[in-house]
C-alpha cells in the first residue's frame, strides 16, 4: 500500500495543475469540479488555487476544462421570474409571492446569477416593475377646546396664592414641586418659572425651602484637597495610583471628579507632582516650638540655641526652640517617601510589593532631641521598623 500525505507541504503551478488534473480525472468524470467536490478529494484547498490562477474559472481552463458557472441558462432564470409576474397580475411582488407562487430556484441564486444585489433591483432589470408608491398617511391633529381655566390668565400674584394654600396642607420643612401637586397643585413647572425663575425662587418668595431640606450641602473641595486625597492613595499604593483604583481605596473625589478639576486624569497628576516639586520652606511659615527634656549629665551641644527660662519652667528642665513643627507637611512628607522610592530604609518592604505595608516618616535624629524637621533628617520605615526604632539616635545600640 502506497501512503500518501492529505496535504501538499509545498507546491508551485505545475503542481497545482496536476492536483487538478488528478481530482478531474479520479473523481470528476472529466468535467470541471465544483469547490466542494474539488476539496473533498484535493490535497490543497480551492482558496489556494483561486490565489494562484486568479479565478476558478481561469484554473479550469489552464487545466484544459470547460467550465460553466452554472448548469443553469440565464433564459431559464428570467423565463421563471416573468411566469411569477403573471400570477401577480403584473405587477411587483416580493421574495414570498415568488415562493408561494411556485418560483423554482434559490433567491440568493437568481440575485447572483443576473448581478443584482437585491430583489427589488433584481425585479427592476429583468422584468421592469417596480413597488407601489407608499402612502404617507398625515395624521390630523384634533385641537381640543380651550377650558374657562384655560383661558383665565397666569399671574405671579396667583401663583404665589395657590402656593400658599397647597403648602400650608404640608408639614415638611421643604417643599418640593412633586408634592405641591399631590396635594392637588394644577399650574406646571414651566409657568412657575416663566413667571417667578426656579421653583426655590418661588417656594423662598411664600417662606418655605424648595425642596433641599433633605439634600446634602453642597460639598467644595480645594486643590489642597485633591492633592492629598490622591497623596493618601499613592502612599497605600506605594507608587502612582491608576484611574481606577482611587475608587477602590476609598478616595472622597471620584477619578472624574479629578478630571473635570484639571482637565484629565493625567493632567491631574502631573498637576499633584508639580505641586509637590515645588520648593517647600522648612518651617513651612510655622512659629518656632519649644520642646522641654530632661537635662543630662552631659553638657548640651554648642550648636543648640537653648535658654533657660527661670521662672517658667522646673529647674534643671532644658527648653529647645525647635524652628520647624513635630509633623511634616503633606508636601515634605511626600518628598521624602518619593526620594525612598516608597521603600522602607530598614528592611527593603514597600506598599507596592508587599499588601498591607504602612510607611511612616520617621526623623533620623529624634525631634524629642536635637532633630529637626527638615528633609536631610527624615526617611522612610515601615510601621514596624519605625515602632522599634522608637526615638533612638543611629548607630546606637
Amino acid at each position: 500500500m502506497a501512503f500518501e500525505p492529505s496535504r501538499l507541504v509545498s507546491f508551485d503551478r505545475e503542481t497545482l495543475l496536476a492536483e487538478i488534473k488528478r481530482v478531474i480525472r479520479q473523481f470528476s468524470a472529466g468535467r470541471a469540479p465544483s469547490h466542494k467536490e474539488f476539496n473533498r478529494f484535493s490535497r490543497v484547498h480551492s482558496a489556494t488555487i483561486v490565489e494562484h490562477f486568479g479565478s476558478w474559472e481561469a484554473a479550469m481552463q489552464a487545466a484544459g476544462v470547460d467550465y460553466a458557472r452554472s448548469r443553469i441558462a440565464r433564459a431559464e432564470l428570467e423565463g421563471d421570474l416573468r411566469k411569477v409576474l403573471q400570477a401577480a397580475g403584473g405587477k411587483y411582488f416580493t421574495q414570498e409571492f415568488y415562493v408561494q407562487a411556485g418560483g423554482r430556484y434559490n433567491r440568493t441564486t437568481l440575485k447572483k446569477r443576473l448581478h443584482c444585489s437585491n430583489w427589488r433591483e433584481l425585479l427592476e432589470k429583468v422584468l421592469q416593475v417596480r413597488p407601489a408608491p407608499s402612502v404617507k398617511v398625515k395624521k390630523v391633529r384634533v385641537q381640543r377646546p380651550v377650558t374657562s381655566k384655560e383661558r383665565s390668565k397666569c399671574t405671579p400674584e396667583l401663583l404665589l396664592s395657590e402656593l400658599r394654600s397647597t403648602a400650608a396642607q404640608s408639614e415638611s420643612e421643604g417643599f418640593s414641586y412633586s408634592e405641591y401637586r399631590s396635594l392637588g397643585g394644577r399650574y406646571s413647572i414651566q409657568s412657575f418659572q416663566k413667571h417667578l425663575g426656579r421653583w426655590r425662587d418661588a417656594v423662598h418668595l411664600i417662606g418655605r425651602a424648595g425642596g433641599l431640606a433633605n439634600r446634602r450641602p453642597h460639598l467644595t473641595f480645594t486643590n489642597e484637597d485633591y492633592f492629598a486625597e490622591m497623596q493618601r492613595v499613592w502612599e497605600i499604593l506605594g507608587r502612582q495610583p491608576k484611574y481606577s483604583e482611587l475608587k477602590q481605596h476609598g478616595s472622597k473625589m471620584s477619578p472624574s471628579a479629578f478630571a473635570g478639576r484639571f482637565g484629565s486624569w493625567m493632567q491631574a497628576v502631573h498637576a499633584f507632582c508639580e505641586d509637590r516639586g515645588s520648593t517647600d520652606g522648612p518651617s513651612e511659615g510655622s512659629p518656632r516650638v519649644g520642646a522641654c527634656e530632661e537635662m543630662s549629665a552631659m553638657p548640651p551641644s554648642p550648636s543648640v540655641v537653648h535658654e533657660e527660662r527661670k521662672g517658667r519652667v522646673p529647674s534643671g528642665v532644658l527648653v529647645i526652640e525647635k524652628a520647624t513643627p513635630r509633623a511634616p507637611s503633606l508636601r515634605l512628607r511626600f518628598k521624602v517617601l518619593q526620594r525612598d522610592r516608597f521603600t522602607c530604609r530598614a528592611c527593603g518592604r514597600s506598599p507596592a510589593t508587599e499588601s498591607g505595608v504602612v510607611l511612616h516618616v520617621d526623623h533620623i535624629i529624634p525631634y524629642s532631641g536635637l532633630g529637626e524637621t527638615i528633609l536631610d533628617n527624615l526617611q522612610t520605615l515601615c510601621g514596624q521598623c519605625n515602632l522599634g526604632k522608637s526615638d533612638s539616635l543611629p548607630n546606637s545600640e
